[in-house]
C-alpha cells in the first residue's frame, strides 16, 4: 500500500473530475483552502486512525456462478417497486 498525501488526492480529483484536467499548485490559495477544510473536518479525531463510519466493509465474493433465473425471481419478489420502474422505462 502506498502513502498518498491529501494534496495528491485533491489533485487526483482535479485532474479526473473537476478542474479541467489541471492540477492545483501546492502553494495556491485554493489548495491551502481545501487542505484547511480537511483539517477542520478532522478536528477531534485521532491522528493515523480511521474515523468512525469511514472505509468500506470487506466483501465476500461468490465463487459460484450466478443463477440468473433464480435471481430474477428473487428480485421480482423482494423488490417490486424497482422492477416495476425498470419495466416502464
Amino acid at each position: 500500500m502506498s502513502v498518498v498525501t491529501a494534496a495528491a488526492r485533491v489533485n487526483g480529483c482535479m485532474t479526473r473530475n473537476m478542474g479541467n484536467e489541471k492540477e492545483l499548485p501546492l502553494d495556491s490559495m485554493e489548495m491551502k483552502g481545501i487542505l484547511a477544510y480537511y483539517d477542520w473536518l478532522a478536528e477531534g479525531s485521532k491522528k493515523d486512525e480511521a474515523m468512525e463510519g469511514t472505509g468500506l466493509q470487506s466483501l465476500n465474493y461468490q465463487t459460484e456462478k450466478p443463477m440468473l433465473p433464480t435471481g430474477k425471481k428473487s428480485i421480482n419478489k423482494h423488490v417490486p417497486a424497482v422492477t416495476a420502474t425498470k419495466r416502464s422505462v
